[in-house]
């Protein structure tokens, strides 16, 4: 190690970067950056020795020498580091992985020891190390708010009394820490702005509270008791969201909000995360309960009952469980109603149905097959080809999905049951989609929204209009895509219809995940996994494990990625077929980028066992990527053509970018690609 004394820091230049010792400090191009002690201590490490591998081992040691920390700890403080130096950790990045080794600082970096930058402004100090993710969202926000300062300075005109209904106050924040001065405003926008996409909330504009707050000073000393009074009444609001910001013993940010109403304030409710955004989304998604108490669609069962009353009742709720996606209820309210009334035909076909959607897919069969050989209501034969198009689905027998689906339209024609209708085209389209016909998917999908419009069912269409982004997602229309999830989660929170609601949020962190915002697709993937435990969703669970491999494979962190995904294909068994067909592709690309093909191959024989296909990239040239990975270069043109021919009018300009990298080594016989998910 090298020593320092109090006269003279010790400076190692690399790049474009400084690092001093005694005390430890990064700077760029002579500017400080806010770097963790840990992360200077690994830089220093690695820059101490250039060029040579610095072992996983000796580095756990010597970052965490009083604790017990996996090898997971130091590749997040690795990828944490090169996020900070915009690094991408590829052969030509700062910070380069020696498989099966450790780290090493790019041997072709120049480190020389300099004099140190001149000294400056010392930055603010956090109070814990965990609180770095509120600096990280401080610089999406901070824009933000200076919009709606500039927004404020623009005009300061009063606003009309008819924008008031409902006032977001400047969060109290009460850190005392100058760094968190931009959630006052920044989360107060937020929030504004995510309560105004409900049009009967009639909240005001930013801009207009804070006019409305300076007239009427604001900024005097006013005590939690008399907010309403000193603020709603002058304004003629009827109802008043108060938030501070505080740090709990551990130095995690907590929000805290009370709903203020003429004579009476709410208890105040809690959320606490590291990452401040995610607690203003979940406070965010509370308070919407408190101002719009959710209100399910009421299922019609007209028809349906029988004799017996109890039965009747526990059906109705099975009936109602199942809409809203709660299927371990739906079981048990139908079992209830079939003690009472054991041959009752919808209680027992409910249950198919609700089996089915848990994966009890042979237990589902079982009623179906039974009910089905006496029935000869056209009402009943329709309702169980609904189910039987479902199991399909869930087992990638897609073909016979849509065969099962088409005959569930012409009964419901012949019927004249526009929901059965729309449900028909809906299931066509989900399938469609799921078969990479994306155009034809989202014709179907159009049809079954102007039907559940016009009929009134707004669950139904609001579980269209997420299929509708899904399109949108795979034909790489991001902003389409996050128009349509957004209004189906509006939609959903609405109704109150909490499992389809996770559906959309996994959604909106995926795309995020696409659009190359890690750090946050993960943190918000997270959020999701745990609201599908909560839900007792074990597909959700292990498809947020999938994304969450995806993002250790795009970080080039493979060796974490790989335990991900393996404990997720595990899981998912023959049960989830989806999850394992996904999760078999995203394998075989991570061995394709650890330069271990045949490791690959029995992942690509797996995932073709079942119908699902995946038209975008890379996950449509898994097989192409294989022949190229071993060598087979004109054999990867051959598979990438295939492709093309199978995709049709929706190949892309991605599509064009990977053909053409197949063609370009098999003319030079160069590899020429090394990341299997991501050209260069």
């Amino acid at each position: 190690m090298v020593e320092t004394d109090n006269n003279h820091s010790v400076c190692y230049a690399f790049g474009d970067y400084q690092l001093t010792v005694g005390p430890r400090a990064l700077y760029c191009n002579g500017k400080p950056i806010d770097a963790s002690d840990r992360m200077t201590r690994l830089l220093l490490a690695l820059v101490q020795h250039p060029g040579e591998v610095a072992g996983k081992y000796d580095l756990i040691d010597q970052l965490w020498p009083d604790q017990e920390v996996s090898e997971w700890s130091l590749s997040r403080l690795v990828s944490d580091t090169r996020q900070l130096l915009g690094d991408s950790g590829d052969d030509q990045g700062l910070i380069q992985t020696v498989r099966g080794k450790g780290f090493r600082l790019n041997p072709d970096v120049v480190v020389a020891i300099t004099e140190p930058p001149p000294a400056r402004a010392p930055l603010p100090v956090l109070r814990s190390a965990r609180r770095k993710t509120v600096l990280a969202a401080a610089a999406a926000i901070v824009l933000l708010a200076v919009v709606v300062w500039r927004v404020w300075d623009s005009s300061r005109q009063p606003s009309s009394q008819e924008d008031l209904h409902l006032l977001v106050l400047p969060i109290d924040v009460q850190t005392g820490d100058d760094q968190d001065s931009w959630v006052e405003y920044g989360v107060m926008t937020v929030l504004t702005g995510q309560l105004q996409r409900f049009p009967e909330l009639q909240v005001a504009e930013v801009g207009a509270t804070l006019r409305a707050l300076d007239q009427i000073g604001y900024r005097d000393e006013i005590t939690r008791d008399e907010l309403f009074e000193r603020v709603c009444l002058p304004l003629g609001c009827d109802k008043l969201v108060a938030v501070d910001l505080s740090l709990n013993d551990s130095g995690i940010p907590v929000l805290q909000y009370q709903l203020h109403e003429s004579s009476k304030r709410s208890q105040a409710y809690r959320f606490t995360n590291e990452d401040v955004l995610l607690a203003s989304n979940n406070l965010f998604e509370h308070l919407l309960q408190q101002l719009l108490p959710p209100q399910p669609e009421r299922v019609v069962v007209d028809g349906m009952y029988t004799d017996d009353i109890r039965a009747n009742r526990n059906f109705a709720l099975g009936a109602s469980s199942v809409l809203e996606g709660d299927y371990d209820s739906a079981e048990n309210y139908l079992e209830m109603a079939l003690e009472q009334k054991p041959d009752y035909f919808w209680a027992q076909a409910y249950m198919s149905d609700a089996y089915a959607r848990n994966g009890k897919h042979m237990e589902a069969e079982a009623i179906i097959d039974d009910l089905a050989a006496s029935a000869t209501d056209r009402r009943h034969l329709l309702f169980l080809e609904k189910v039987r198009s479902s199991i399909s689905h869930e087992r990638g027998d897609l073909e016979r999905s849509i065969v099962q689906a088409r005959n569930m339209l012409d009964l419901a024609i012949e019927l004249g049951d526009r929901q059965a209708e729309g449900l028909a085209h809906m299931n066509i389209g989900a399938t469609l989609q799921s078969m990479g016909d994306n155009l034809a998917a989202r014709d179907s999908l159009n049809r079954a929204l102007e039907v559940f419009r016009q009929q009134g069912y707004r669950l139904r269409e609001a579980q269209t209009t997420y299929n509708i982004g899904n399109v949108h997602y795979a034909l790489a229309e991001f902003e389409a895509a996050e128009k349509n999830y957004q209004a189906a989660a509006d939609m959903f929170r609405k109704l109150g219809a909490t499992q389809y609601l996770s559906f959309v949020q996994y959604a909106l962190s995926g795309l995020k995940m696409s659009l190359g915002r890690l750090d946050q697709a993960e943190k918000e993937f997270l959020e999701v996994q745990k609201l599908y435990r909560d839900l007792g969703d074990t597909e959700g669970v292990l498809l947020v494990y999938g994304e969450l491999g995806t993002i250790e494979l795009l970080r080039g962190n493979l060796e974490n990625a790989e335990s991900l995904l393996l404990g997720a294909y595990e899981q998912a068994g023959n049960t989830y077929t989806f999850v394992r067909s996904w999760i078999s592709g995203l394998l075989a690309i991570n061995y394709l980028n650890m330069g271990r093909p045949a490791m690959a191959k029995p992942y690509i024989d797996e995932r073709e066992r079942f119908g699902w296909f995946d038209a975008r990239v890379p996950m449509a040239f898994v097989a192409a990527s294989f022949a190229h990975a071993s060598g087979d270069y004109a054999g990867a043109v051959r598979d990438a053509e295939a492709i093309r021919v199978r995709i049709g009018t929706q190949w892309t300009d991605q599509h064009d970018d990977w053909l053409r990298a197949f063609h370009e080594s098999a003319a030079s016989g160069e590899p020429g690609i090394t990341n299997y998910y991501r050209l260069a």
